[in-house]
């Protein structure tokens, strides 16, 4: 077991987490009900608050990327059925009896820059209730962060890679993965026209550390 803050509006605490690293059906369905039911009450939040959203599909879609939900058309049953060969590995942050992130990952993917194997983040995704969004106060936060760090470790203990990674982001995500120090390597026309980043070497070997630290 590691250690992961807990940080809400009234406490901070150490809560005990595991991340389970091969695909498990059950914490698919934990998945599948408990985010389906927190990201349908939101939904309903928007929509309460936001009655225009209700004719404007357009809307109603920008409200969702404000509130952290580009993923809102996210089905992980249907994940769960395509990415289940073995090129595809999965990582489930568990806490509290509850995943709380997951990450899938595609290997191996040539790096753009020296061609060497690598992994592809095909999704990474946190429970709706730990993403920030107006008037909330998230229930964890870094989740994103470990996962990406204990993909690095297994990719260069267990696949014998070398550190690093790349993917496409999420519009609203994108200055996340800049802040990792991941390199923009421009729009991908043939990925939803959206940006491919990669982290290099050094980047990875960082985010380790400071991980593990």
């Amino acid at each position: 077991m590691s250690q992961l803050n807990l940080k809400c509006a009234h406490t901070s605490a150490s809560v005990p987490y595991s991340v389970v690293t091969e695909f498990d059906a059950r914490l698919v369905l934990k998945i599948k009900s408990g985010w389906d039911a927190e990201k349908v009450a939101i939904a309903a939040e928007i929509l309460a608050s936001n009655p225009q959203c209700i004719a404007s599909p357009a809307t109603f879609h920008r409200a969702l990327a404000e509130h952290n939900m580009e993923d809102f058309h996210w089905d992980w049953l249907v994940k769960a059925a395509h990415c289940n060969t073995d090129e595809y590995r999965w990582f489930f942050l568990v806490a509290n009896e509850t995943v709380q992130a997951v990450c899938i990952i595609f290997h191996p993917k040539q790096s753009r820059f020296d061609a060497e194997d690598i992994f592809y983040v095909d999704y990474l995704a946190t429970a709706f209730w730990n993403r920030g969004r107006p008037g909330y106060v998230r229930q964890f936060s870094g989740l994103a962060t470990t996962l990406l760090a204990h993909s690095i470790r297994f990719a260069t203990e267990v696949l014998k890679y070398r550190p690093g990674f790349c993917l496409h982001s999420l519009p609203r995500a994108e200055d996340f993965y800049v802040k990792l120090g991941m390199t923009d390597l421009g729009h991908d026309s043939e990925k939803e026209n959206l940006k491919f980043f990669e982290a290099e070497q050094h980047v990875a070997l960082s985010l380790l550390e400071e991980t593990y630290a």
